[in-house]
């Protein structure tokens, strides 16, 4: 008899025999020390790069919030720091 204890917890799973493809007691996954495996070095990001869609300081943007309505937003420094475009309109005008 096969022990299924591997899936007590996992609702996915609940009811649902393990299927063919998991791993069994013995086996080795196919990257198995492979630290930092390079499938694809082509169109890997590459050190120092920056992302394409990266937006620039100053761009406003429109988020909605959780009640619906729609807010706009101003970005004002790399890599993340946005602020309410109400905000910044009182602070700095």
């Amino acid at each position: 008899m096969r022990d299924n204890a591997y899936l007590i917890g996992n609702q996915f799973a609940k009811g649902h025999k393990p299927n063919s493809t998991s791993f069994r007691k013995g086996n080795r996954p196919w990257n198995k020390g492979r630290k930092g495996i390079h499938l694809s070095p082509a169109t890997e990001f590459k050190k120092g790069h920056l992302s394409f869609d990266i937006n620039p300081v100053g761009i406003t943007t429109i988020r909605v919030d959780k009640n619906g309505t729609p807010r706009r937003w101003i970005k004002m420094a790399q890599p993340n720091f946005w602020i309410p475009y109400a905000v910044w309109l009182w602070e700095y005008l």
